[in-house]
């Protein structure tokens, strides 16, 4: 949706139904009651998993739930943030 917004020259001012519906939908049925963008929060914070469960929340010990390309840039970048939020407390 995002991409539909800003890869357009002028952006977008709404989404188009085919995108909005759905995405609308599924947020209307998340845990987490987020609006339907995405976010610091909803990218890094509550999208990463333990790779070793009995392990604590570390760098080395955190992935990445999804990605949008794969790379190991992208996921440290999530696991920087998560490991620094976990210290936090």
């Amino acid at each position: 949706a995002h991409a539909a917004v800003w890869g357009e020259d002028p952006p977008l001012t709404a989404l188009p139904r085919q995108i909005a519906l759905p995405w609308c939908a599924v947020a209307e049925r998340t845990l987490l009651q987020r609006r339907p963008v995405l976010t610091y929060a909803s990218f890094n914070l509550h999208n990463w998993h333990r790779i070793d469960p009995t392990k604590p929340i570390a760098l080395g010990n955190t992935r990445r739930s999804l990605n949008f390309l794969g790379g190991m840039d992208e996921e440290w970048f999530s696991a920087v943030h998560v490991a620094i939020e976990a210290r936090a407390g």
